[in-house]
């Protein structure tokens, strides 16, 4: 083999040589693009769910602070129609004044124990009902009682409110619901 034919087999191996290294250099890229594409994948579902996770999280707040904002909201709405409701109820007392009212008011005096009645406060009204029913009691008239009479003991310590505003006061809270649940009806 002469000289020539030495270079030139050098070159042939050299060729084959520098043809393997870049195969195997080409092939060790690809494994790493492909390694490399896989990570990125991998990170981008990653982080999909990450992000669904976290607008999944973000809209629960959002609608549980929506949900107490709006529960807040309906307690003072029926705070205020209760309100609304009540003074109306209290505006609208006097209807219960009609033909029928003396037996109303003989019926309200029957629920009072027996006793001796010092003061008996009723409405303006009704001072001459009163006197048939405590003739021995200082009747004073008293003009935020619609109906209804307010009987005081002699000695103060007794005292039965037996008015249409206390009745009124004492069955709001039976009342109360039933009215917005009436008013719900209304609206829905």
């Amino acid at each position: 083999m002469g000289f020539r034919e030495l270079i030139n087999a050098l070159r042939k191996e050299g060729d084959e040589k520098i043809r393997a290294i870049w195969h195997e250099a080409e092939t060790e890229a690809e494994r790493i693009r492909a390694d490399a594409a896989d990570k990125i994948a991998e990170m981008i579902q990653q982080h999909s769910r990450m992000q669904a996770l976290s607008v999944k999280e973000q809209t629960y707040a959002i609608l549980l602070d929506s949900e107490k904002r709006a529960r807040i909201i309906r307690l003072q709405s029926e705070r205020e129609l209760s309100m609304r409701l009540y003074q109306l109820a209290v505006d609208l007392i006097h209807v219960l004044r009609d033909e029928r009212y003396s037996d109303v008011f003989d019926r309200l005096v029957q629920e009072l124990p027996v006793y001796k009645w010092a003061i008996v406060r009723v409405g303006p009204k009704d001072v001459e009902m009163a006197i048939k029913y405590f003739s021995d009691s200082e009747i004073i008239p008293d003009s935020s009682i619609t109906g209804g009479l307010e009987a005081i003991a002699e000695s103060g310590k007794i005292k039965v409110v037996n008015t249409f505003e206390k009745r009124l006061e004492r069955c709001w809270p039976e009342m109360l619901p039933e009215l917005i649940h009436d008013v719900r009806c209304m609206i829905d």
